[in-house]
Parts: structure tokens; sequence; C-alpha cells
């Protein structure tokens, strides 16, 4: 902004709590990052939450105040907006997130924007972001896996040539298992993702190509002399 540079609303609250945490996201350099969510407040009655209060608890004459020193000392803590009382169910300044227990048609959005802020403080003082693999990483692990796959349907063709259809269909099938299997072992395990577009589409049509190709081979070399056709 005006020839300067801002940083987000999270990422500053991260750098005055621990200013070495935050240099670390800034160092990464990337236009996007992923949010790494794993809490919410217990209106969805997770296991791992983030402490709350609300406001009418807090304002409380039964209010402990030594618990309540207990409980925020040393911690970051922010304060925003979560429905007009707690607990109802409101749109405004909710947002739809992976805790969302509807997975697919309408649902109501699942986290206020102050718990996303959060979770976005809390990814960069752990260091627990989500690494993307690169484009170009994508295209080598694409080729490499096609590569392979190519070699194996043509040893096929050779060795049981009337079994290569129902061997080439059940290969692409198990690939494409073993290629969602590793999607979620990274993402789950190690924070990594991957979306495999050119590996799985080069092993849809590898098999497909690989037919093409030997039907266009037949038909030049039809059309070649026959000295040349001899040779080949």
């Amino acid at each position: 902004m005006n020839g300067k540079s801002e940083l987000a609303f999270a990422v500053e609250v991260a750098r005055r709590y621990d200013s070495t945490q935050a240099e670390e996201i800034i160092a990464r350099n990337k236009s996007f990052e992923i949010i790494n969510f794993r809490r919410n407040i217990d209106l969805n009655k997770l296991e791992s939450k983030f402490d709350f209060i609300d406001i009418n608890e807090l304002m409380s004459d039964d209010q402990d105040s030594a618990k309540l020193t207990a409980l925020l000392k040393d911690r970051i803590v922010l304060m925003g907006y979560v429905g007009e009382s707690y607990g109802d169910q409101t749109i405004e300044g909710v947002f739809y997130t992976p805790f969302n227990k509807v997975t697919y048609g309408r649902s109501l959005p699942d986290m206020f924007s102050i718990v996303l802020h959060a979770n976005i403080v809390s990814m960069i003082l752990d260091k627990d972001y989500i690494n993307e693999v690169s484009e170009i990483g994508e295209i080598f692990i694409g080729f490499l896996t096609c590569l392979l796959h190519v070699a194996l349907l043509l040893f096929i063709s050779k060795k049981l040539p009337r079994w290569f259809e129902v061997i080439a269909i059940g290969l692409v099938v198990l690939q494409l298992f073993l290629g969602s299997w590793l999607r979620l072992t990274l993402f789950i395990h190690y924070n990594i993702k991957m979306q495999l577009y050119f590996t799985m589409a080069s092993l849809a049509i590898a098999s497909i190509s690989i037919n093409l190709c030997k039907e266009l081979f037949h038909l030049i070399q039809n059309k070649l002399p026959d000295e040349i056709r001899k040779r080949l």
C-alpha cells in the first residue's frame, strides 16, 4: 500500500509474538498459502479446539479472575465476532472450511473469521505449513510414471498379446488407486499436496496411444517399398 508492503493481520500477530517464526513465512515468498486448518472453537465439539470465552461469561460477576488470568497469561488473545449470541447459527462473518461436516450439497459455513485468523497464527508459530509440489515437479513425475507404464505395456504386448487389453485396464485402475492413496498419505502425514493431473492423464491414454502408434506404424509400413519393408 502506497509503495510499502504490509503484513496480513495473522502474520503481524505472529510477528509480534515471535518475530523469528513470522520471518519464515515471509521468506517462503509465496503469493498464495494454503491454510492448514487444525482447530475450531467448540461449536463443532472437536477434541482439538481453541480456548474460547464468550463476552457474557467474561463480563459476569461470577468470573474467577485468577482462573482467567492463568488462562490468558503468555498467550495470544484474539477478539472477534462469533454471532449475536454464542451458539446461534449465522452466516455473517463465517466461512467454509474442511471442518464442515457436510461434504456435499448445501450446508452452513462453519468457521468465524476470527477463528480462521487463529488457525493461520497457529500454523505460522508451529511451522506447520502445507507444501505443494511445483508444476515442473508434477510434469516430471507424470513423465517418469508414463515412461515406466509404457515400457510395462510394451513388455505385456509382446509376452501376453491376447491379454493386453485386460491387463492394461487393470494396470490403469491399480495405478489410479495407488496414486490416490499416495496423495492422501503425503497430505495427511507430511503436509504435501500433489495434484498428479499429468500422471493420471498419461496413464489413462497410454494403452490407447500404444495401439494407435502400432496401427500407424503398420499403415506406413504397408505403403513402403518391399525392400525397405523387409529391412524393418
